[in-house]
């Protein structure tokens, strides 16, 4: 069964000893409160890059990254740092926060915090800026995800030649696709989707009297494999704790096959499809 996870930066540098020793104190108190509220605490107590290279507090967000390669399940996510004390008797805020991003309001160290306003709204924001009350501790609303689609089967009919009363028939059977998902948080409980994948699917057709099935004369053509990419973009909407609303509309790359043959008396064919774009409502589960 997975946990809320607290997960937090505590490494030591050679010559920086007298910033990490006080680190056990918030360690101990982290631990403490984790016991009580059946959380699991992760300290990250090596670099994962040099130190003159990245420094130690962007180590959190490799928290998903070292989760999933420690295959570790998790609910929720904390990012926290080691010199954060934390209250004993604080209620467990993994239950107050709605299912939704959440951050902490910053009312320690205004030096602290005006130096930090003041750098990242010049060195990465072009000098725009804030009200310093609005000021919030937060880790980055930008997730990544992999998804893998499968479709049984569909068909697509074409009026061949109306004078003389046939279809030209598409089958497309066994279409997987492997898509890279890029969410942008829009809104509290919404998030933006960019979505490029790579799928391939089995392509053969008919050409068939209307009305009649893809038999004897009307047989069917050898089928050939396709390999196929697409592209696409939605929405993915937060309804409560259980249930997420998701739109998508994406485009399949133009594909085709090469020269089916027909047992039958039909002239071979070339089979596939362009501009085809595929719209998709869909409800998830959050388990």
């Amino acid at each position: 069964m997975s946990k809320n996870i607290v997960f937090m930066t505590a490494v030591k540098i050679k010559g920086m000893e007298y910033r990490s020793h006080p680190y056990k104190y918030g360690i101990s108190s982290w631990k403490k409160w984790c016991e009580k509220n059946n959380c699991e605490l992760i300290v990250l107590d090596e670099l994962l890059h040099p130190h003159d290279v990245m420094k130690v507090n962007f180590h959190r967000y490799y928290a998903f990254d070292i989760l999933e390669a420690s295959n570790i399940e998790c609910d929720k996510v904390l990012l926290t740092d080691a010199d954060c004390i934390i209250h004993t008797d604080c209620p467990n805020f993994f239950e107050m926060t709605d299912g939704k991003y959440t951050v902490t309001h910053t009312d320690g160290c205004y030096d602290w915090t005006c130096r930090s306003l003041e750098n990242y709204s010049h060195f990465m924001f072009n000098n725009q800026t804030f009200p310093l009350g609005k000021y919030f501790n937060a880790s980055s609303d930008i997730r990544h995800a992999l998804e893998i689609n499968y479709i049984d089967e569909f068909q697509a009919k074409f009026d061949l030649n109306p004078t003389q009363n046939r279809n030209l028939i598409n089958n497309y059977y066994n279409v997987v696709s492997f898509d890279y998902n890029y969410l942008k948080k829009l809104t509290d409980n919404i998030e933006f989707i960019g979505s490029g994948g790579i799928g391939t699917m089995t392509m053969d057709g008919a050409q068939a009297d209307i009305g009649q099935p893809a038999t004897g004369d009307n047989a069917t053509f050898d089928s050939e494999d396709s390999i196929f990419m697409s592209f696409g973009a939605g929405l993915l909407i937060n309804l409560d704790d259980d249930y997420d609303l998701k739109l998508l509309l994406k485009r399949y790359s133009d594909t085709e096959t090469g020269l089916l043959t027909n047992n039958a008396n039909r002239t071979d064919r070339h089979f596939g499809f362009e501009d085809s774009y595929i719209s998709s409502i869909s409800l998830l589960y959050n388990f």
